[in-house]
């Protein structure tokens, strides 16, 4: 394997460890006159291209089109004409004079390449554990929190991508950088409203908060009377899950998820009977 594909790799390996969208641009047809039979670049959203696929207008549009397609998240199946109107007098190298003289087409391939949304169960304890089961074959980047080194381990989360544990909750929660790319659930006692307090202060996807609904009620009534404005309030989903009448772990951690997916896609979280609710069989 030669440098520029080394190197190629390696640049989309840093990209996905820093979780930063990109889009890989292959020429995979090319037709008549064309600077380039075959290339690839990488494309990130700020526009920023690493590689060719042979310069000139075709490769900046191919560029446009790489940054709608991390915009929308979707692949993209493209032609376009490689012809590039420069003059006589801009032609100053030889890349200049290759394009000028094509007049062929291309067709190139949009590959986008997205980080996974982030499920963060902060608490390790039964119905965690249980939550990242069964969330162990969905699209998320699975994290797990908690201060309890006999919970937190590779061998009770075996699916995690990563595990946080710290000597106190807190610094076990700052250690994982939430942002708006995660969906959280905090699975540890209700009486213990360290997590929830931490995590009202950040910007996420989803934050779910597991317990009865009467030290539910309690805890915002509480916090309300702090001065926590109610937009924030109104952002928990709590109880945590859809109303499935849930009893176990496992059948906690299928209504949550359920939630979960519906806030995720942008689902109106109702029945999908087609035949209404009250319809039984004998």
């Amino acid at each position: 394997m030669g440098e520029n594909t080394l190197t190629f790799i390696e640049t989309m390996q840093q990209l996905a460890l820093k979780r930063i969208p990109f889009c890989v641009v292959s020429i995979i047809k090319a037709e008549g006159s064309v600077p380039r039979n075959s290339g690839k670049m990488i494309v990130v959203q700020d526009g920023i291209a690493y590689g060719t696929i042979g310069g000139g207008l075709a490769e900046a549009q191919a560029v446009d089109i790489a940054r709608k397609c991390i915009q929308t998240g979707k692949h993209n199946l493209v032609r376009l004409d490689v012809a590039n109107p420069v003059t006589g007098s801009q032609m100053n190298t030889l890349q200049d004079k290759e394009q000028f003289a094509s007049t062929g087409k291309i067709e190139i391939y949009c590959d986008v390449f997205r980080p996974l949304p982030r499920l963060v169960i902060i608490g390790g304890g039964h119905v965690g554990r249980a939550i990242a089961s069964c969330a162990a074959n969905l699209d998320f980047q699975l994290e797990i929190v908690d201060e309890r080194s006999d919970l937190v381990n590779v061998e009770k989360f075996p699916y995690a991508a990563r595990l946080y544990c710290e000597n106190d909750l807190i610094a076990s929660i700052e250690k994982a950088s939430l942002d708006e790319s995660c969906y959280v659930i905090i699975a540890t006692a209700i009486t213990d409203q360290r997590a929830i307090r931490c995590c009202l202060r950040k910007k996420l996807a989803y934050l779910g908060l597991l317990g009865a609904k009467r030290k539910i009620l309690e805890l915002v009534e509480q916090l309300r009377a702090e001065g926590i404005e109610e937009d924030v309030l109104s952002s928990i989903y709590a109880p945590v899950g859809l109303d499935l009448g849930a009893q176990t772990p496992d059948e906690i951690a299928i209504s949550i998820l359920a939630e979960i997916l519906a806030v995720k896609n942008g689902r109106p979280q109702v029945h999908m009977s087609i035949l209404g609710k009250s319809t039984s069989h004998a």
